[in-house]
């Protein structure tokens, strides 16, 4: 059966139709975003791991990344601050820092939080496939990679050979044009070993079609929070050379802001220009050298400078962020079944801060400042024939601000049969302070009630028993996550506030997933359950002692199905059920306190019928069909009434090829 998995991998299984291979084929892809030197198969590496195919992305019909990762096992979705929504992972708050997002190899989180914006954000128009680390990469990978890392991997120059085009048109409940999207790719493979493409999309949309109220009880439609984005990338690949480049610009706007509603919808926008250049050389027999070296500029958080305001709670913020990163590592093969991989990184930050006035300067008590960050690392991978995998790693980093930390890992995959696969993993993880940690903990730190800002340390134990039948596959999986010093922003009682290592924050849980493939007939199916193990003492993260899970998380059902009704005709039907969370809503003003609730259960229905003829796809579909209040609840105590996802969107998509 692998030899056969082997084939017909190499034939790019992870990008063509899912009809064509078998159920042993779809969990064992090839994956190569996290490895030092070459690409394996996912049974036969000692991470858990998982790959989102091009065409899984293209049926599921989702119109950008939040959409697609709903429909993942321990992924869900929370709000923040200024109409913005952040990643939550297996009942922890990812949104700052926590989870690494990337696109060909670039983090998409900004370096001066550490976060990542969701909701028509992130173009899956152009996506080959989508590779996950369900656990932490903190080892070889490092910066925000400390329970979970995504990497977006667009089409190459040879997947392309030719013009795409694409066009999405959604209609709310409100008849008015929801989601308009227009993307257009061009590629070629110029020679054997030259490839280049290009890509641009520009989208137009909103958070929601429902109300939001605050917790004082006032309202708007969520349709002013607009979500509008401009994204371009760039792929030149020559020899053993590649370049990417991405250019993001998304703009925002927001009533809901901090905890009050404005008068009017502000802008608040996100631009980000980034290239990584990446060089691989065999420099012996034995011995591979890699390096790369990420260039990135942003301006994140910005808040434009404007005419008269109504709004005193409205300020100006323009900040920015350069970021040189560069790696390298040597892997060394001692025999085909033992090597070596042993390499470091630095990170050279430095923001400005041109808003006007003085408020927002840095920890120096000056308009720029410098952050500078230096690791090694290293991994021994063995491997026995195939059939056991192990991995021991390390990584020690050192910052002049918050000190240094040192980070073991231990990897297994064990592979009984040709049936029974086992995987279990351990990391000592971490996500390291931010600028803007650093510059909004000083205030309490100097009133000596809180320590200087550390790495947030994070043990992550996961272990997943996969088992593979002719036609079905059936996996179960559990995790335990610890951290003791979470980074947190926090307002204590004297209106103090600021980031410290104050929580502590634990969650365990298992997930459970379910595949059927049959020649014309593919069901998906998981559920996943997830419970809060530890309650910090400040209570930020939860309402009451007793709740099981932490505020804005929950346990949540997804079935994804496709029937091939004709060779160019699919129907498919995706299912998310959600369940009851727990969030604050309220401010009662009698007892100075908020007031938080149980919101119910969600059942978001999403049915669609799609055309694949010769180079053209084309299909309706539906989001959210029965037009569910889907809550994306605030998981930390920061006085923010849940926004409101999307309800009943019918969208028109339409893709065409132009072959060269």
């Amino acid at each position: 059966m692998f030899t056969n998995i082997q084939k017909i991998s190499a034939q790019n299984v992870d990008t063509v139709n899912i009809f064509n291979y078998t159920i042993a084929d779809l969990v064992n892809m090839r994956i190569k975003s996290f490895l030092p030197d070459s690409s394996y198969y996912m049974n036969n590496i000692p991470y858990i791991t998982q790959v989102i195919t091009e065409d899984e992305i293209k049926s599921c019909g989702s119109t950008d990344l939040m959409e697609l990762l709903r429909y993942m096992s321990g992924i869900d979705f929370g709000t923040d601050v200024i109409g913005q929504s952040g990643i939550i992972v297996n009942g922890i708050w990812g949104h700052e820092g926590k989870v690494l997002i990337m696109i060909d190899g670039i983090p998409l989180n900004e370096f001066m939080f550490g976060s990542t914006q969701f909701g028509y954000h992130y173009p899956l128009d152009n996506v080959e496939k989508i590779e996950i680390i369900r656990g932490s990469g903190s080892v070889l990978i490092g910066t925000f990679a400390e329970i979970m890392v995504i990497n977006i991997i667009t089409k190459s120059g040879n997947k392309i050979n030719g013009v795409q085009a694409w066009s999405d048109i959604g209609i709310g409940s409100k008849k008015n044009p929801f989601y308009q999207n227009y993307a257009l790719s061009v590629g070629k493979a110029v020679s054997k070993n030259f490839n280049v493409s290009a890509f641009g999309r520009l989208s137009r949309g909103y958070r929601s079609n429902f109300d939001y109220t605050d917790i004082y009880g006032d309202s708007f439609n969520l349709t002013e929070n607009k979500l509008n984005d401009l994204f371009a990338t760039l792929k030149i690949q020559y020899k053993n050379l590649s370049i990417a480049s991405i250019y993001d610009n998304y703009q925002t706007t927001s009533r809901d802001y901090f905890i009050n509603i404005l008068s009017r919808a502000y802008p608040k926008n996100f631009t980000t220009y980034a290239t990584i250049v990446d060089y691989k050389q065999k420099l012996s027999k034995k011995t591979n050298l890699k390096f790369n070296i990420l260039l990135k500029h942003e301006k994140p958080w910005v808040s434009p400078l404007m005419g008269s305001l109504s709004d005193t709670l409205y300020y100006p913020l323009i900040q920015e962020v350069t970021t040189i990163y560069p790696k390298t590592v040597l892997t060394f093969y001692f025999t085909p079944q033992l090597r070596l991989s042993f390499g470091g990184d630095m990170i050279f930050n430095k923001a400005f801060d041109k808003s006007p006035g003085t408020s927002n300067y840095f920890w120096n008590g000056k308009p720029q400042v410098q952050n500078s960050t230096y690791a090694q690392f290293a991994e021994l991978y063995f491997s026995k024939n195939n059939n056991l995998t192990m991995s021991l790693g390390e990584r020690a980093e050192y910052n002049p601000i918050y000190g240094s930390v040192f980070l073991p890992r231990v990897g297994i995959s064990k592979r009984f049969s040709d049936k029974i696969i086992f995987k279990y993993t351990y990391d000592k993880s971490f996500r390291p302070p931010t600028i803007a940690n650093i510059t909004y903990n000083i205030p309490l730190s100097l009133q000596r009630k809180y320590p200087l800002i550390r790495p947030e340390i994070t043990h992550y134990f996961n272990a997943i028993l996969t088992f593979l039948f002719n036609k079905a596959s059936f996996s179960i999986s559990t995790f335990y996550i610890d951290s003791k010093n979470a980074i947190t922003y926090f307002l204590d009682s004297q209106g103090n506030e600021g980031y410290a290592n104050v929580a502590h924050l634990s969650t365990d849980g298992f997930s459970m997933q379910f595949n059927y493939l049959l020649s014309k007939f593919y069901l998906k199916a998981y559920l996943d359950f997830q419970h809060a193990a530890n309650y910090d003492t400040l209570q930020l993260y939860y309402i009451d002692p007793k709740d099981k899970t932490y505020l804005g998380t929950s346990s949540k059902l997804g079935i994804c199905l496709r029937y091939k009704v004709t060779e160019w005709l699919t129907f498919k039907n995706n299912l998310l059920v959600i369940d009851r969370k727990k969030g604050y809503y309220h401010f009662d003003p009698v007892s100075q306190t908020l007031i938080g609730k149980t919101f119910p259960a969600t059942f978001i229905l999403s049915p669609g019928i799609y055309v694949d003829w010769k180079n053209l796809h084309a299909g309706i579909f539906a989001y959210n069909l029965l037009n569910q209040k889907d809550y994306l609840i605030q998981p930390y105590r920061g006085w923010h009434a849940p926004l409101l996802n999307r309800g009943r969107v019918i969208y028109f998509s339409l893709q065409y090829k132009f072959n060269f």
